[in-house]
């Protein structure tokens, strides 16, 4: 089993996500019952940052496409995805995850974007 962890973090009053490490299968069960939680208390606008990502295999690829769904479609919620590299933006993009949540460099100017309507 690969390191993968998530941090939860508040900043301008909106959820933040550090994605670390490698997100694969094993993933989805930590992943979904955060955002759940998050859901459930009525956070529907979030930042997910993944600079210190390592890798997003197939099923992780999956399992990030269902949460932003969730999210986005489900909740009509607001979502911003920060510290991509190529390969991850260009994956993301490939399998829909960009036509719903937004991207930006940083988690700073993601959480500008969260700020405006």
């Amino acid at each position: 089993m690969s390191f993968f962890a998530l941090d939860l973090s508040q900043k301008d009053c909106f959820s933040v996500i550090s994605v670390k490490g490698y997100v694969s299968a094993d993933s989805r069960d930590p992943f979904t019952s955060l955002i759940e939680e998050l859901l459930g208390k009525g956070v529907t606008n979030m930042v997910f940052d993944f600079s210190a990502c390592e890798l997003i295999n197939s099923p992780g690829l999956v399992i990030i496409m269902d949460i932003t769904y969730r999210i986005v479609d489900d909740f009509n919620g607001r979502l911003v995805l920060t510290g991509l590299d190529s390969l991850k933006e260009k994956s993301l993009r490939i399998i829909g995850v960009l036509a719903r949540a937004q991207m930006a460099q940083t988690v700073e100017v993601g959480l500008e974007l969260l700020k405006k309507k």
